[in-house]
């Protein structure tokens, strides 16, 4: 944390947690490793790497999957179950990204949550919805 001090609001570029950890373990030279320590969370990572702009950069990122699943998960509609079970897969990656290593890492299995995080939503937005008919009759209307 005292890395971030010095660079609070941009930090110090991706990848370099390994560069500006102040436990670096020296190696040989010539080796390919350059012998330093990650971050121990999330949190850290980001805001060594990107300060507090891609820290506020991922929580609004996170935010805005959470929250549209959890609406999408809340709506009477057919792939409800689904968007639940999206939206828990989305909470637990953050629960344990948090704690642990970086989730945004596992690039297949974030393409993967990404991928079907959108098609969800592109299928709420193209779904028949119901629009009341004259005489208050509930009637099927397309309005995509």
């Amino acid at each position: 944390m005292r890395k971030w001090q010095e660079r609070p609001l941009t930090g110090f570029g991706l990848q370099s947690t390994d560069y500006v950890n102040p436990h670096r373990v020296y190696h040989t030279p010539g080796t390919q490793d350059v012998g330093g320590f990650d971050a121990h969370n999330t949190a850290v990572k980001l805001l060594v790497e990107g300060g507090l702009v891609l820290l506020l950069a991922w929580i609004a990122l996170i935010a805005t999957m959470t929250s549209r699943l959890r609406a999408l998960s809340r709506r009477d509609w057919a792939f409800k179950p689904q968007a639940r079970a999206i939206l828990f897969v989305w909470v637990g990656m953050i629960v344990i990204g948090l704690g642990t290593d970086d989730p945004l890492a596992a690039t297949a299995m974030m393409y993967g949550l990404f991928a079907l995080s959108g098609s969800l939503e592109g299928a709420y937005r193209r779904r028949p919805r119901r629009a009341a008919a004259p005489g208050g009759e509930t009637a099927l209307a397309n309005l995509s």
